[in-house]
């Protein structure tokens, strides 16, 4: 599905030195329960975002983002952690990126984490001091936690969106698949990135350096910080480009003519800019840096093979899909018990929704006929960022009074 207009990307700068110094020694890592070759699951799409199941300690199962951008498993519910009996070892506060402030967070040892027919002994994890991402309300789902880039040290990972099943393979048995395009990667920190070439709205070409991340769910990230190097496009919405640790990302909206990838090229892509962004130490300042998220990896089926430093791509039939962005203008969340009170959190201004009279604050009590309390917020997504042209009727409660309104969605940016 489109990307709903709020992407999600993780940034922990400081933490891969705290998690290895202070590791216990002992047999740690990911192998199957079995003899298998390889171990497949079926995963939710959730805005662009790949969720699996992952029991800890072998108590609880919970919803976690498999996350290529990530190092460090997250669990961001601390109120789980007797229960799960995680010990939390040692609280250490980092810096949030393009703010002043810091967050808390716990380091947990030795935890045991396992996927269906894969356990993985002696993890490292870190537990928020707060639910500073707050997935369950962007999500509409109970996600709470984040699974970290190290599974990928130990098996090949095939992902396939239309079927909607993770493959882990045994690095042993992994053999190149044919008809896929070979994409040769770097891993910096155990983070994936490649070379590429983007073409700006102007015609002008730059080249590239993107992180392959999993757990973003916009098409491309770019940092806006060095405008020498890269201009944001005149056209542009500014927006919230995401979430992090530190809440909202502020940036702008706007289309890349083009971009390569492996042997395919991708036409008039929404990308982020984003006002602040992470440098990375193996990153020139003479190349531009960014992250490739899953509005893009989603039109393929992608295989991860860290072991012999490449990434196998194949599109699928949504390749052609046109990247849009935010098609109604509104951003809803989902709270209550049951996640199924959807209120409506921002409205573009001058985008369909806001010119037919919908505010911060409403609630959706139904959307063209259907009531939302038969609804996800997934299902709702679909239906608000699905297609330009499209006609939408909106039952919504504000102050007591139930309201309609009517619109059509179109395309903003």
């Amino acid at each position: 599905m489109p990307a709903n207009g709020i992407s999600y990307y993780f940034v922990l700068p400081a933490l891969f030195f705290f998690m290895t110094e202070a590791a216990i020694p002992q047999q740690i890592g990911y192998t199957f329960d079995g003899s298998q070759k390889k171990v497949e699951m079926p995963f939710e799409n959730l805005n662009n975002l790949i969720v699996i199941p992952v029991q800890i300690n072998h108590l609880l199962t919970l919803k976690f983002i498999l996350d290529s951008g990530v190092g460090n498993t997250i669990l961001t519910d601390k109120i789980l952690c007797d229960f799960l009996h995680v010990t939390l070892d040692r609280k250490v506060s980092i810096p949030v990126v393009g703010t002043k402030q810091n967050v808390d967070v716990f380091i947990s040892h030795n935890a045991d984490l396992n996927l269906p027919d894969i356990a993985g002994k002696g993890m490292n994890m870190l537990v928020l001091e707060e639910d500073y991402l707050d997935l369950r309300s962007y999500l509409g789902e109970n996600v709470q936690g984040i699974l970290g880039n190290q599974i990928f040290n130990f098996f090949a990972v095939r992902i396939d969106y239309t079927s909607k099943l993770v493959t882990f393979i045994d690095n042993r048995h992994f053999r190149p698949p044919r008809r896929y395009h070979v994409i040769p990667v770097s891993i910096e920190n155990n983070k994936p990135f490649f070379n590429t070439t983007i073409t700006m709205d102007d015609g002008r070409q730059y080249r590239c350096k993107l992180m392959i991340d999993l757990g973003a769910s916009h098409s491309i990230l770019l940092g806006a910080g060095k405008k020498e190097l890269l201009p944001v496009p005149d056209r542009c919405l500014h927006v919230v480009v995401g979430r992090g640790l530190g809440g909202d990302i502020d940036g702008c909206i706007g289309r890349i003519d083009d971009l390569g990838l492996g042997g395919y090229t991708l036409k008039d892509i929404t990308a982020s800019f984003a006002d602040e962004y992470p440098a990375s130490d193996t990153i020139h300042d003479e190349i531009l840096q960014g992250t490739l998220g899953g509005d893009i990896l989603s039109r393929f089926n992608i295989i991860f093979d860290y072991a012999g430093k490449r990434i196998f791509l194949k599109k699928n039939y949504t390749f052609r899909r046109p990247f849009e962005y935010n098609l109604s203008g509104l951003q809803v969340i989902a709270s209550g018990p049951d996640l199924r009170r959807f209120e409506v959190v921002s409205c573009i201004q001058g985008s369909p929704a806001a010119k037919a009279g919908v505010r911060p604050g409403d609630i959706l009590l139904g959307v063209n006929g259907s009531d939302t309390k038969y609804l996800t917020l997934n299902q709702i997504n679909r239906t608000l960022f699905s297609h330009p042209g499209r006609n939408l009727c909106l039952k919504i409660l504000r102050n007591g009074e139930i309201i309609k309104v009517k619109f059509k969605l179109v395309r903003i940016i």
